[in-house]
């Protein structure tokens, strides 16, 4: 999908939105784990001069150090993303991640609480709440299974909202892959 938005931008011209598709295609590769492709097209378009699309470029180059537990690097971007796009959960989120898989608890739970006061996603919160669930020190038991309890109602909203996101990409397909009913036009011709 990303490829037939960009190419449909390039078509009109749009080359900002080109480069923000580029980036969206650079974070799907960096969750698949392609870290090597990912980066090759986040150097391709990091020297437009936008500064959220710098912050965007980052963030994602930050994800592909993440998926390759690279967590230092990941910190590092991160940190550099923020510079740009302040108030993103996704950075924040990406701290609490790489400082979780290092092993530091206080940090790692310092993030992903401000990940749940501010974040609107249902995948940034389930993240930043299995963490508090397993790195939060100051947590009792009781509040422990209270937070554990919080992540599976998330979960469950995710699952819902999944159901429907495959509905709709099946749709969207079916649409981008019908041919045209041109039996109308048989019709119009005898006629």
């Amino acid at each position: 999908m990303f490829e037939k938005s960009g190419d449909m931008f390039l078509r009109e011209q749009d080359t900002l939105s080109y480069y923000y598709c580029l980036n969206d295609m650079a974070l799907e590769l960096a969750v698949m784990g392609k870290k090597d492709s990912s980066i090759a097209i986040i150097e391709s378009i990091k020297d437009i001069h936008d500064s959220i699309l710098l912050g965007y470029c980052l963030y994602s180059q930050a994800e592909a150090f993440l998926r390759s537990m690279q967590c230092d690097s990941t910190i590092v971007y991160a940190h550099h993303s923020k510079q740009y796009l302040p108030s993103f959960s996704g950075t924040t989120l990406q701290l609490a991640q790489a400082y979780s898989m290092l092993g530091k608890r206080d940090s790692a739970a310092y993030y992903a609480n401000i990940v749940l006061s501010f974040s609107h996603s249902l995948f940034e919160k389930n993240n930043a709440l299995y963490i508090l669930t397993n790195d939060d020190e100051t947590k009792d038991k009781k509040e422990i299974r209270e937070t554990a309890a919080d992540r599976s109602d998330v979960q469950k909203q995710i699952e819902d909202r999944r159901s429907v996101f495959s509905q709709a990409a099946l749709l969207l397909n079916q649409d981008l892959n019908r041919k045209p009913d041109l039996l109308w036009l048989c019709a119009v011709c005898i006629t």
